[in-house]
């Protein structure tokens, strides 16, 4: 019978065990009686065979004798358990025992393998007495595979290749070469299969690939690679010899680098109160992964993806020009609040299809930061409260003062915002001081100031002014009244000199909504694709941000309306500037002023088209009213939102049908205007507007106690939101009528302090003092 195969301990392969069921020799006496044991010869066999010999050695014999009693004969395997299946070899008998080894090619390397084969004696055939006294022999087996067919180099482990090319992109490798030996000097036939990685073309290239005839040993391949892009790339190399089928396997890898090198892939800032200038400049070095004498010099371009970096230079070479100094921009990061930046810097071969290089830059703004007081503006002799907006606030001390003046109440609502009131003050300015330190970089980063004003006093006038107006702001500051000419793409600017109104305009292109934002010191204008920042001390543009859109949106989807909140944030609401529209599914920007990104988001929901927003006087609150397209019904019903600057969140009101998408707020937004006529609060419909003829615009005072309405006829209206009549609201006084008004587009708003109306329409901008 023939046995299962069984694995020798310490040889590489199993050993193939047979015993055969010839028995010589004396008689029998069956099972039982006596012990005696076994012998067996010879008790040590060798094997030796060629590495590429195609087959195994021929099988090998022990001889066993069962001494005095039959025994059943077997094999005990590695873990000391006998098998189960056995030859009864009766007393006096012979019985042989077949050893053989399996083909050499088994084998990784030639070499003397040594293991053992116990061979054991039972009384009975599945061994439950155990074996018989002298019934466990051991014989040695030695498997002698002699070198064969071999290539060089052999990889040193599993992970190494035996070949590696290293080279910069566009400049092929030098060639290396595989060795071919065999001890008897004569390599015979072989050929070899190339394979690579998953999606990989053919790039290495073997010469020769196969030899069908013998060559003498120490032979070569030469092995070449082809040029290919940056990253690491794997081909694997079987060579077979002869008919053997005994494989070697070789790994050539190929890494190709960027032709590009620079000295650093990351660089990272940190600012705080000790970082001095030498800390926010770092130096990148340009040079080449080229071996010696190959690529030559490349040219260069960068370019940075964050308004915060300066480069030192856009463009070099990596011999002369090969060096950039990367710095922070100290007037970008002077308004960054306080957290962490991301960017990066991109450094571009000007040799087409060579790979660009990007370093990474991060930026660990830790200085506290306020950027605004709202309202920046106050009245001479009251005490009022206010929101001091910034960022790293909750690190602070926790006191207030406006100039010298220490606040009556300073409540901290979190990292960004401190409600605060400050105490009845002569008129002046008075920087908002939180208890922010000086740091090493001289940056400012208590920016809010209080402005403090006599009531306004200005005496009615109606100013000449063609073109038809799409928003207009006072700034109380500077006295100053500017109105977006929509018709002619500028902003009409008139500051009162003491006894009238000095003109002049500032031209920009596809001009839609304005507002003033960072505490007066600045006029953003929104065009059709554009955020455009006007500095008011000198009334020039001094940035323009792009939306993403820039160039590429119709009309229905132009920028058409900004409110600025307290904490810089800015919505910007799309829509068709010129009548109604029917896509209603594009969703609102917001856009920082610190850093002049844009984000698109679909807030909070979304906006829809036709959208018109407004901030209230403190910024603490935004609200917009959107306009859906009518119906063959009539109206649709529009939205207002009402979004709360601090956190963050909105909420919607379906007020009922929406004929006009104008919006006004008081200066706690707790109340306010839409739909011209509606007055409400956050929940509800406080009244509506009613002065007998229809009303085509209407602005809330700042305290919310008045509403101003024009009239088609063109006349002013005062409405006592205290006073309510029924479902509307008293009149104060009978109205104020003006001739020769052309009341086409009128949009209107007032002083800080509520004691001016200011009405700008196609033919006129109106001064008017109410009650």
């Amino acid at each position: 019978m023939r046995l299962p195969s069984t694995r020798i301990s310490g040889l590489c392969v199993p050993v193939f065990l047979s015993l055969l069921a010839g028995c010589t020799g004396g008689g029998g006496g069956g099972a039982g009686g006596g012990g005696g044991g076994i012998s067996l010869s010879p008790s040590s066999l060798s094997f030796t065979a060629d590495h590429d010999s195609g087959s195994a050695p021929p099988t090998q014999s022990v001889t066993i004798t069962a001494q005095g009693q039959s025994l059943f004969i077997g094999v005990e395997d590695v873990s000391g358990v006998a098998t189960a299946n056995a030859l009864l070899c009766p007393g006096g008998s012979t019985c042989t025992l077949e050893i053989g080894v399996p083909w050499p090619g088994t084998c990784a390397n030639p070499g003397t393998y040594t293991g053992s084969v116990t061979v054991i004696a039972c009384p009975d055939v599945s061994c439950l007495f155990g074996v018989v006294p002298n019934g466990r022999k051991t014989v040695n087996v030695s498997y002698t595979i002699t070198p064969g067919f071999d290539v060089a180099p052999a990889p040193s482990s599993f992970n190494v290749p035996s070949l590696q090319f290293i080279t910069a992109e566009g400049v092929a490798a030098g060639p290396q070469a595989f060795t071919l030996t065999h001890p008897s000097g004569t390599v015979q036939s072989w050929f070899t299969i190339l394979s690579y990685d998953v999606g990989a073309t053919d790039w290495l290239t073997l010469t020769p690939a196969s030899n069908a005839s013998s060559s003498p040993s120490g032979s070569t391949v030469q092995v070449s690679a082809a040029t290919f892009p940056v990253g690491t790339h794997r081909a694997d190399v079987v060579f077979r010899p002869g008919t053997s089928g005994r494989v070697l396997l070789r790994t050539v890898i190929q890494t190709v680098l960027t032709a590009l090198k620079v000295s650093s892939d990351r660089l990272e800032y940190v600012v705080d109160n000790s970082t001095v200038p030498g800390q926010v400049q770092k130096t990148l070095t340009i040079g080449t992964n080229y071996a010696p004498g190959t690529g030559g010099t490349l040219g260069w371009q960068a370019t940075a993806n964050v308004p915060w970096l300066s480069l030192s230079t856009m463009a070099g070479d990596t011999a002369n020009q090969n060096q950039i100094v990367v710095s922070l921009i100290a007037e970008k990061i002077e308004r960054l609040p306080a957290g962490q930046y991301q960017g990066q810097i991109v450094i571009t071969p000007t040799t087409a299809g060579l790979t660009p290089i990007r370093i990474f830059v991060s930026l660990d703004m830790q200085l506290p930061l306020v950027e605004s007081v709202a309202p920046y503006v106050a009245r001479a002799g009251e005490s009022a409260m206010v929101y001091i907006r910034g960022s790293g606030l909750a690190r602070l001390p926790g006191s207030v003062l406006f100039g010298n003046a220490p606040a009556t109440t300073a409540i901290r609502d979190g990292d960004t915002q401190i409600r605060a009131t400050h105490p009845p003050l002569a008129a002046g300015t008075y920087p908002v001081d939180v208890g922010i330190g000086a740091n090493a970089l001289g940056l400012n980063r208590n920016r809010a100031t209080l402005v403090v004003l006599e009531q306004t006093t200005l005496p009615a006038t109606a100013i000449a002014s063609a073109g038809a107006k799409w928003a207009v702001v006072y700034d109380d500051e500077r006295r100053a009244i500017y109105a977006s000419d929509v018709d002619n793409n500028e902003i009409k600017r008139y500051r009162w000199n003491g006894s009238g109104w000095d003109a002049d305009a500032l031209a920009i292109a596809t001009l839609r909504d304005i507002s003033l934002f960072s505490g007066g010191r600045q006029l953003l204008a929104l065009s059709d694709d554009s955020v455009v920042h006007i500095d008011l001390a000198s009334f020039q543009i001094s940035e323009t941000h792009d939306s993403p859109l820039a160039g590429t949106q119709p009309n229905t989807k132009a920028l058409v309306s900004l409110a600025v909140g307290n904490s810089g944030e800015v919505i910007v609401v799309r829509g068709n500037d010129s009548g109604f529209d029917t896509n209603v599914a594009f969703g609102t920007f917001h856009y920082d002023t610190a850093l002049g990104l844009f984000s698109e988001e679909f807030f909070p929901s979304f906006f829809f088209a036709n959208g018109y927003a407004r901030a209230s006087g403190d910024g603490s609150r935004i609200v917009a009213s959107t306009v859906l397209p009518f119906t063959v019904t009539g109206p649709s019903p529009g939205y207002v939102y009402t979004y709360d600057t601090f956190t963050r969140s909105a909420s919607r009101i379906e007020p009922g049908p929406m004929t006009a998408r104008a919006v006004s707020a008081s200066r706690d937004g707790t109340k306010f205007i839409v739909n011209v006529t509606d007055v409400r609060n956050a929940t509800s419909l406080v009244g509506r507007l009613n002065a007998g003829e229809f009303l085509i615009a209407s602005q809330i005072s700042p305290d919310g106690t008045r509403a101003y309405a024009f009239g088609e006829s063109g006349t002013l209206y005062t409405f006592n939101l205290n006073a309510p009549i029924g479902a509307g609201f008293a009149q104060i006084g009978g109205g104020i009528a003006f001739a020769n008004l052309d009341v086409g587009t009128l949009v209107m708003t007032t002083s800080a302090d509520g004691q001016v109306v200011f009405v700008a329409t196609s033919n006129r901008v109106i001064v008017q003092p109410v009650p």
